[in-house]
């Protein structure tokens, strides 16, 4: 069901109803009131999920958690990338109030590893995996194909 421009969710059934949100967020020139938006847009969706249902939010967020838990311990597991930003702080808080596990965060890696973006000497991690805490127990491992690779797979 797309949702809008920005927000789709998935529901896959097979044994067990499995949800799936994807979310691309506005980029920093987008004003304040465009990203507060998208966050409520973001978090009302994840709400509508029934909790006998397991969710899985699939976003590019556009912003870092940065490499320190900074009061999100439980939901961010301490392997992030670079410093948190006020994007990556509105996503975790988003995360803390569903009762998520940024999952991307919870496996130790290679920085290449981590990195979605890489540009000439910047790099970043703004794409992240989230499910409820219940869930966390399934998952096994979260990665990225390496940058690198990337670039040379890409068709051209």
């Amino acid at each position: 069901m797309r949702h809008n421009d920005r927000l789709m969710l998935v529901k896959v059934v097979h044994k067990e109803v499995i949800n799936i949100i994807s979310a691309y967020a506005p980029q920093s020139d987008y004003t304040q009131e465009e990203k507060d938006l998208f966050i409520e847009e973001l978090e009302t969706l994840a709400r509508s999920v029934p909790p006998t249902e397991r969710l899985v939010i699939g976003a590019d967020m556009n912003g870092h958690v940065g490499s320190d838990a900074n009061g999100y311990e439980g939901i961010y597991g301490g392997y992030g990338y670079e410093v948190c930003n006020e994007e990556g702080n509105r996503f975790l808080e988003m995360a803390q109030g569903l009762d998520m596990i940024v999952v991307n965060t919870c496996f130790r890696k290679r920085e290449d590893l981590k990195m979605l973006y890489l540009s000439g000497p910047y790099a970043s991690q703004i794409d992240y995996f989230s499910v409820w805490q219940t869930g966390g127990k399934y998952v096994k491992d979260c990665t990225v194909i390496p940058v690198k690779q990337q670039l040379n797979n890409t068709i051209y």
